[in-house]
Formats: C-alpha cells, structure tokens, sequence
C-alpha cells in the first residue's frame, strides 16, 4: 500500500495550525514519515520552517552523539538517529553547533549563537543546551512525534528535579577542538540508575493540554505539538514535585 502523500502547502498550513509564526524560535524534533511522502524531503520541510519563522527566527534540532568508540568533532560528526532533517540542518552554510559530545544541537538563525553559552562539559541540567533554550523564549515544536517518542526536554527537566531513579555520573569524551587536536573531556550525565522503569512522558502532555498550554494538529500518520519551553518547565517541575516517577512506568 503506497504511503500517503503531504503537499508543501500542506505542511505549511499545518506549521499554521500549530501557531508558528514571524520570529519563532523553534527546537524541533521531527518524525517525517508521519507525512507519508512529501515532495522536496528534509530540504524542502527546512525551507518552509525557515519561511514560517522568517530571517528573525531560529531553528534547533537535536544531533546527539552517544557512541563513546569515536571521537566528537562538531564540524564533521552526524548525529545519531536524530533524523533526516536534523542531519540537513546541522549541514547548512552558517549552522552552529553547539560543544557538548553527548546532547548537541544544531542551529541556523540569529539565536543560534547561544548555544554556544552552554557548558560543554554539561549534557543535561544547569548550563546545558537545554537550559540555555529553556530561558531564551524557545518553544518545542515536536513534528509528527509524541513527548515520549521525541521531548528529551523533559530529561533534562529530570535532572533539575534530580528525580530518584537516576544519578549524575562523569563520562569521559573524546573531543576535537576548533585547532583539530584531540582533547579528552569530562561531561556530566543524569544516568538511569538500574531501575526497571520505562519513560512515559503522556502525563507532561496531558497537563500542558489541560492548561491551556499546548497547541495540537493532525498529520496524514500522527500528530505534531507545540508549546513554550518556559512552560514546560512549570509542568514539569510541578509534576515531578507531586510525584518524582510522574514522568516513568513501573513493571
């Protein structure tokens, strides 16, 4: 059975319908095969973001690097299964990339910048990637994904609650610098500590939507969301306040 088909105009009123506008900047993680088939690829969906957002807007996607065998070299390395149009974006003229061997980002727009105020010796929590988009007016756009299937955000809200079921651990990185040497770094990582749960991410969704907080649409094979990171923040920390395994499953 052939793949349904998503026009270019349709993604465009879908990006209107989840409230993208002039000046966004947007973290998106992205699964394109809930639009079937869409002409143009990971290029043309990056143009039509970068079309919504306009020259004032920023783009963020995630390249995460966690096979530890190689070095991290963030002109070079592709990302490990963070999709097609991360992979595109992170290859753009005047894309930057942030530091970090573990979480890193990509980005293409006049915020990109800031991501290289974060810690590269952070992968989650305070003065990571995550918590420089968290306070600089970033929304998340999850595009034809679900929170647990692509809003890592919400481990990093983890680690700023420091829930029970993970503990900050050290990891040693092979890095290459701007100079091309390799240079060995530590990198602090909120590591599952053994516990036999499973992510569930519904109930953060759950309450944005119930707040007021989360705009939803359609596509021809799943269901894209955004909302605001400063607001996701709120949710969380309050779910996770109630309940540190708000955010898991137990056996």
């Amino acid at each position: 059975m052939p793949l349904p088909e998503t026009s270019l105009a349709d993604f465009c009123r879908h990006l209107d319908a989840l409230g993208v506008v002039r000046g966004d900047r947007l973290v998106i993680h992205s699964r394109l095969l809930s639009f079937g088939v869409m002409a143009g690829g990971p290029p043309a969906i990056a143009q039509a973001l970068r079309r919504a957002v306009g020259d004032e807007g920023t783009l963020v996607v995630p390249c995460y690097t966690f096979d530890a065998s190689l070095p991290y070299d963030p002109r070079t390395r592709p990302g490990e299964a963070t999709g097609a149009l991360s992979e595109h974006i992170r290859r753009l003229p005047g894309a930057v990339r942030s530091l970090c061997p573990i979480h890193n980002h990509a980005a293409i727009g006049p915020a990109a910048g800031l991501l290289r105020q974060a810690d590269p010796g952070c992968s989650l929590g305070p003065g990571s990637d995550f918590a420089i988009l968290g306070r600089n007016g970033f929304k998340l756009l999850l595009l034809g994904c679900g929170f647990t299937e692509g809003c890592t955000y919400l481990h990093h809200m983890e680690a700023m609650a420091e829930i029970p079921y993970r503990s900050w651990i050290d990891l040693e990185r092979q890095v290459i610098d701007e100079s091309g040497s390799l240079q060995s770094r530590r990198v602090r990582y909120f590591a599952r500590a053994g516990a036999a749960l499973t992510t569930d991410f519904e109930p953060a969704r759950q309450a944005l939507a119930a707040a007021g907080l989360l705009t939803s649409a359609p596509c021809v094979l799943g269901q894209s969301h955004t909302c605001r990171l400063e607001d996701l923040d709120r949710v969380a920390l309050d779910l996770l306040g109630h309940d540190p395994y708000a955010l898991v499953t137990r056996p």
